[in-house]
């Protein structure tokens, strides 16, 4: 006897079956037996259930007399290798590659390579990486999961935000593409919705990051939490410092009537500063991915 019935993309079974079933000479039963659940998964829609293609198993024996959210046996690969990516992309390569144009843009001086000062190849290196890891992980994703999976917005938000971030790191490029020059006057606005763009991405895939968490197909531990938080407050903190300090500049060479040196004042407290946070952002990545690996 089955009854069931569809609501925000979301299908819902009632299944009754016996307490006790035959296997061979002997009898098991149901309510005092834990067993493993075989789980299917697979498109459907208001007025039918079309053939369902991936199979897999419950994580653990199941107490059927429980009711509890029943998980699969493992992560695909192709979710690791999606969360991995992000998690590079965002926690390391763009948190680290927002730093440089707005605090290093006075340090290292008169030194370029190829041409082009060390802290704009930097941030150029740094966050075309993101894209490419970002626009990467996003197909991954797609191929992992054959396509868009109709969930509720308020049911599951990751997968919505997780597009609009994609969506927002994929036109940056396009947008320093067509940057006017430094003396035109459109140049502040562009500077503007660049640096708009860049930080809105960077907020909203690292809210992405930490819905990801608690999502059932994760399967990540509650330490993670711990990681990303100690990954936020160092990021804060590591802005207010080096606000500060460019603020303090900023008004000495205001009040100052000699010619400004090579470096700006301070440039090896920033870079050590940067220096440190880099090697923070590095272990946090490590650590979540972990996680993801042996989830």
């Amino acid at each position: 006897m089955t009854r069931g019935y569809y609501r925000d993309g979301v299908l819902y079974c009632l299944i009754v079956v016996n307490s006790s079933l035959t296997a061979g000479n002997s009898q098991i039963d149901l309510l005092t037996n834990r067993t493993y659940l075989l789980l299917a998964r697979g498109p459907s829609g208001e007025s039918n259930i079309r053939r369902h293609e991936d199979r897999e198993s419950s994580a653990l024996p199941v107490d059927l007399a429980d009711n509890s959210i029943v998980g699969q046996n493992d992560i695909s690969l192709l979710k690791k290798i999606h969360g991995s990516l992000m998690i590079t992309a965002w926690l390391l390569a763009s948190s680290v590659g927002m730093l440089f144009p707005r605090y290093m843009k006075n340090t290292w001086v008169g030194q370029r390579w190829m041409g082009k000062d060390r802290w704009f190849l930097v941030h150029q290196g740094l966050m075309s990486l993101c894209w490419l890891l970002t626009c990467t992980g996003f197909v991954v994703i797609f191929i992992d999961l054959r396509g868009w999976v109709s969930l509720s917005i308020a049911q599951e938000p990751h997968p919505l935000i997780g597009c609009i971030t994609t969506g927002l790191a994929f036109i940056q490029p396009f947008m320093a593409f067509v940057r006017p020059l430094p003396s035109s006057p459109n140049r502040v606005v562009f500077n503007w919705a660049h640096r708009c763009v860049g930080y809105s991405a960077h907020l909203l895939a690292i809210v992405c990051i930490f819905l990801a968490v608690d999502m059932e197909a994760a399967q990540l531990p509650a330490e993670t939490y711990w990681i990303l938080g100690v990954h936020v407050i160092t990021y804060v903190l590591v802005h207010c410092w080096l606000s500060v300090m460019m603020y303090k500049n900023q008004k000495s060479d205001a009040s100052s009537q000699e010619p400004l040196p090579s470096d700006e004042t301070g440039s090896v407290i920033r870079k050590s500063c940067v220096g440190a946070y880099s090697l923070c952002a590095v272990a946090c990545a490590v650590a979540v991915i972990i996680f993801i690996a042996f989830a």
